[in-house]
């Protein structure tokens, strides 16, 4: 069982159209800098970057929340970049070559469309994983269709103590 997440910079191809080209890779070099070096101090593993999206895997569903928070956490802070959506799940995955692949990894990145601005999103494997781990806050928000997958029941991970993520 693996922690799988997408971050996904929001409104990107509108940003995309409004910046300069020198721009435009200085906010996705920064971002793509900023959740790498996030996901290696957390423990977690940057399996790949795909320009405004940044795919990462973790041992544990601890490590995996805490990267997802962090990261949407201090994209969130930097006014010249825009925030970004998580989406985070836990399951089987298949790594290979360097990537990994399967149902939970297509999990999260449905997840992440289901995400606002600045917040993470996760399957109900990864929210009864935390429900009673300390320092989170988990909430079930309404099941939706999601291609693909069918109807699944997702919810919002905060931290608990009221810091909105």
């Amino acid at each position: 069982m693996t922690t799988v997440g997408f971050a996904d910079m929001v409104s990107f191809t509108q940003v995309s159209r409004e910046l300069e080209e020198i721009e435009l890779a200085r906010v996705v070099e920064w971002f793509e800098e900023t959740a790498a070096d996030i996901i290696a101090s957390c423990g977690g593993r940057l399996v790949k970057t795909l320009g405004d999206e940044v795919l990462f895997s973790a041992g544990t569903p601890e490590i995996g929340a805490e990267i997802a928070l962090t990261v949407a956490a201090a994209i969130q802070d930097e006014t010249e970049v825009p925030d970004v959506r998580v989406g985070v799940a836990h399951g089987p995955v298949l790594p290979l070559m360097g990537d990994v692949f399967g149902t939970t990894v297509n999990l999260a990145a449905r997840l992440t469309s289901l995400a606002r601005p600045g917040a993470v999103v996760i399957d109900a494997e990864l929210a009864a994983c935390l429900e009673k781990a300390p320092g989170y806050e988990v909430t079930r928000i309404v099941k939706r269709p999601v291609r693909g997958l069918g109807i699944i029941q997702p919810y919002v991970l905060r931290r608990s103590g009221g810091r909105a993520t």
